[in-house]
């Protein structure tokens, strides 16, 4: 399972840290373009007259259902084409989708303007690939836990953003001669935009780690080449799959399960499970991130996603705990584990595999990520939930997925170490 790899050169960018502090900015207000509609989604839904079931849709399936489809190809153009202009035109038509929001008079426009805004999800395939190149194998483990502190960040900062902008009247900024949500979404976008600009002085970094029986190859051809380390990949693309969908699960069900469960109002369950899925992740992060780099052997990097994973299954009974605080303690622990887990396993793939492989690979898991994290996982505690509609029946069928997910994926980095035996990375 060793690639070969031709010209590995020494002398790694020196100013990689400057470098990588950009692309994290980018990345965070492509991501905050996720979150700042949710801020204004009640004003938004009121003022084009819809149901919730249609509001459901622009955040959920609008944003994700159109990246998802272009993973794939995405991939291909990161290994092909120059990345620097593609995050440049990704992140620019985020922003412009973000504005464009901001004019949407139906439900249709609405749709078609927040899927536009979601391709700053993508944003994160390609920083990877281009970060990966700017720092050592031995050094990822830290990258990749500020690419997860600044979406962590960005995604904060959005509802910030809405909190702040929205109260402002429409004589101070009457940008669009509209609502306040429609200035503060056309104010995010054109800021948002000019975040942009400092990218086009950023030069596209020289590709490390290349394996030369893979380079040029058609897409076909790379694909036949990334089956090579299928008995490594495909129980990592499981466990990841499994643990992102744990966290959406969480992310999307926890504020409705602690304002029924313990009688709290919106504005404070909200605040609740904010700092509940802030600091922690970021501990994991930071935590995963320095043993990623401190631990030598592969073998050792899954055993300690298992460990996480393994951690995650008491931390999914958070739904059920008898109070505010001990579950927030708990949906704490969910989201640090989460992020160790994670970030150990993505380390891995942008360690392991060569670089004109790494886009593709990110596409293909990026994509499967969005279709099952996104899409299916979220719904599933509804439908699990629905014979027994009482709220201490959603709890359970909550905890019950959670902690199947952590299982899923313990058993997926188990294999993934017993692949790891195989190779020498």
């Amino acid at each position: 399972m060793e690639a070969a790899y031709a010209g590995e050169a020494s002398g790694w960018d020196r100013r990689a840290y400057a470098k990588l502090a950009l692309l994290c900015f980018v990345l965070a207000w492509g991501w905050a373009a996720r979150s700042v509609f949710t801020g204004l989604s009640l004003p938004a839904a009121s003022d084009l007259r819809m149901n919730d079931v249609q509001l459901g849709f622009s955040q959920g399936l609008a944003l994700s259902l159109p990246s998802a489809l272009i993973s794939i190809p995405l991939g291909r153009m990161i290994d092909t084409r120059n990345r620097v202009r593609l995050l440049f035109a990704i992140s620019a038509l985020t922003m412009v989708g973000a504005a464009a929001t901001s004019l949407a008079t139906s439900f249709p426009d609405l749709m078609i303007y927040r899927a536009v805004a979601g391709l700053g999800m993508m944003e994160e395939a390609v920083i990877l690939s281009i970060a990966a190149d700017f720092f050592p194998p031995q050094q990822r483990g830290r990258m990749i836990a500020a690419i997860l502190f600044a979406e962590y960040a960005g995604t904060a900062f959005g509802f910030a953003f809405a909190g702040w902008t929205l109260p402002v009247p429409v004589s101070e900024m009457a940008l669009t001669d509209g609502a306040p949500w429609r200035n503060s979404l056309f104010c995010f976008g054109i800021v948002g935009l000019l975040s942009s600009l400092p990218l086009l002085r950023l030069r596209e970094p020289p590709r490390r780690e290349r394996a030369t029986r893979t380079a040029g190859r058609s897409l076909l051809a790379n694909l036949q080449a990334l089956n090579i380390f299928r008995a490594l990949l495909w129980p990592l693309l499981l466990s990841q799959l499994a643990i992102i969908s744990a966290m959406n699960m969480a992310q999307t069900w926890a504020v409705p399960i602690f304002q029924r469960r313990f009688d709290l109002a919106a504005g404070e369950a909200s605040e609740m499970v904010a700092a509940a899925l802030f600091v922690p992740p970021l501990l994991g992060a930071l935590a995963g991130g320095l043993m990623a780099d401190r631990i030598e052997t592969g073998r050792s990097k899954t055993a300690v996603a298992m460990i996480a994973s393994i951690l995650m299954i008491p931390a999914a009974l958070f739904p059920i705990m008898p109070t505010p605080l001990t579950a927030s303690i708990f949906l704490g622990a969910t989201g640090m584990m989460h992020s160790a887990a994670l970030l150990v396993s993505a380390a891995l793939g942008v360690t392991i595999i060569p670089n004109e492989l790494r886009g593709l690979w990110i596409g293909i898991s990026t994509a499967a990520a969005i279709l099952v994290g996104y899409i299916v996982a979220p719904p599933l505690v509804a439908l699990v939930h629905s014979a027994d509609p009482g709220n201490i029946g959603q709890g359970i069928a909550l905890s019950a997925l959670l902690g199947a997910c952590g299982l899923i994926a313990a058993l997926g980095y188990w294999r993934a170490g017993r692949a790891m035996n195989r190779s020498p990375a």
